[in-house]
């Protein structure tokens, strides 16, 4: 008897796959990062080939099919255009080869196609991110033990590199960017948490792991404020059908801010004040950079160059700490110009305009914490920067499946045999 693969299984294996190889393998093993990278650039391009040649296979709505395409076509001509315009810029001083390696990021914006195929058939977004939550768990949990081991007896069991043990914060061990998904994991755990009646206890646990290391291990000032707005934006947006759902409801409003104001808010006024006012400073000179960019090269940007491109041509290569990455969404438009507009700022019109014109229920909560998340960490932590890329197509997913499954229109089946 001939087992017959599902792509839907395919597409979901490849995904986890592509999640711990981002994570670099929880980082038990030693292995070179060019070898995590390998790994997870086949499975992304694997499973993009596959939707290209099964395409007309999906099931989904005209509006969301149309964007899909639009959206596609235009990542794929944004890379053409700026490798013809940063060759023509800066001659022979970044080789193809070197323009590709910077941006095989973007090879990730496409996942949107069989992400969102994985939604539609489970009619269901919540089995692709219980595996996210629990592989960003680990990740981040093997993180806080080293760092806890690390602080405390000077012991060492992950293998995360000679900079990230230099990087020491308030007197602790700190490292960033520990997972691109950190941020939607803890969003959809407060969700699991408010609005779903199962395994609570569990979400609460892989919740309070990931915030611990946000707080103790990455110190990230502006993650932490984008995920307690988000959260209070959540709560907000939860119904309450009785009395005591609104009073519970208005205490834990107080009760955050009173402490915000009283221990968060001050602490994080010296964090900026202290000795991380370096910081600041390199933000301010960064965006010193961007004007002289914008008035120099127009619409265009700079081009996709890397860091020590950059650093290059505002020090005349004298070391710098300029990275445009530092600066979000204003660093990523002196970079790319007016391509942003159609990579980022468009596909934000859109997400709004599903969450403003679609049946309001607790799905549309989730996502309108992840817009005010999205929007809060353009200013820093943009989501577009190689570093986070991978969260992107699965907020596109989520929305779209959601535009899908209670927009306006009625979905259209192109074809609904299974593959």
């Amino acid at each position: 008897m001939r087992m017959k693969l599902k792509y839907s299984n395919i597409f979901f294996t490849l995904t986890i796959l592509i999640i711990i190889c981002e994570c670099n393998g929880f980082r038990l093993l030693e292995l070179d990062d060019n070898i995590y990278k390998a790994m997870y650039l086949t499975a992304a391009i694997g499973m993009i080939f596959i939707c290209f040649i099964r395409i007309n296979k999906m099931r989904t709505c005209k509006g969301s099919q149309r964007f899909i395409y639009s959206y596609s076509i235009i990542v794929f001509l944004f890379l053409i255009f700026e490798y013809i315009y940063t060759v023509r810029l800066y001659g022979g001083l970044q080789t193809a080869y070197e323009y590709a390696n910077y941006n095989k990021c973007y090879v990730f914006v496409f996942l949107l196609i069989p992400l969102l195929y994985i939604m539609t058939i489970d009619d269901n977004f919540e089995n692709i991110l219980n595996s996210v939550m629990l592989l960003t768990t680990i990740t981040l949990g093997l993180m806080l033990v080293h760092a806890l081991l690390y602080q405390w007896y000077q012991i060492e069991f992950l293998h995360i590199g000679i900079y990230a043990k230099k990087m020491i914060r308030n007197d602790r061990f700190r490292m960033w960017d520990l997972s691109s998904l950190e941020g939607l994991a803890i969003i959809y755990g407060m969700y699991r948490i408010l609005f779903v009646k199962q395994k609570k206890i569990r979400y609460m646990i892989q919740t309070i792991i990931c915030f611990a290391v946000l707080v103790y291990v990455e110190q990230t000032r502006m993650m932490l404020i984008a995920l307690v707005a988000s959260i209070m934006v959540m709560i907000m947006m939860k119904p309450c059908k009785t009395a005591n759902g609104i009073l519970a409801k208005g205490a834990f409003i107080a009760i955050v801010g009173v402490v915000s104001a009283t221990l968060v808010i001050p602490r994080l006024i010296i964090s900026f004040s202290g000795e991380d006012s370096i910081s600041i400073t390199n933000r301010l000179i960064e965006l010193e950079f961007v004007y002289r960019i914008l008035r120099e090269r127009g619409i265009f940007g700079l081009g996709i160059i890397s860091h020590d491109w950059q650093q290059y041509l505002y020090y005349h290569g004298i070391y710098s700490r300029v990275h445009l990455d530092d600066i979000g969404l204003i660093g990523y438009i002196a970079q790319v110009g007016i391509w942003s507009v159609a990579l980022f700022i468009i596909p934000m019109i859109r997400m709004l305009k599903i969450l403003l014109n679609t049946h309001k229920n607790e799905f549309s909560v989730f996502l309108w914490s992840i817009y005010i998340y999205l929007v809060i960490t353009s200013s820093t932590l943009f989501v577009l920067n190689s570093q986070r890329i991978l969260m992107w197509p699965f907020c596109l997913a989520l929305f779209e499946f959601y535009n899908m499954k209670y927009g306006k229109r009625k979905v259209e089946t192109l074809e609904t045999k299974k593959l």
